[in-house]
């Protein structure tokens, strides 16, 4: 089982990008700003619950708590930031 949260906990950063890939594919609004914002969040979000919550524990939280928590702060930061530099 200590090879699973290792793996896991490897390819959290790959999932910070998910709102960046997924605005860009789907939503012509988001801006380079925004996705910035999810990323920093998303990261900050799983380094918090990892030495927080421990090894065992931070897959959960991350999940219910950082992940939603970095797609709304992309959100947030793309109707706010009036930049217009979006993503192509």
């Amino acid at each position: 089982m200590d090879i699973f949260y290792k793996m896991v906990l490897v390819n959290i950063p790959i999932a910070t990008l998910t709102f960046s890939l997924l605005g860009g594919f789907y939503w012509k609004k988001v801006t380079i700003s925004a996705s910035l914002v999810s990323i920093l969040v998303g990261i900050i979000g799983e380094f918090w619950c990892y030495f927080y919550f421990g090894e065992e524990k931070y897959i959960w939280y991350w999940a219910v708590c950082i992940i939603p928590l970095h797609f709304l702060s992309g959100i947030i930061a793309t109707l706010s930031l009036k930049n217009k530099n979006y993503l192509k």
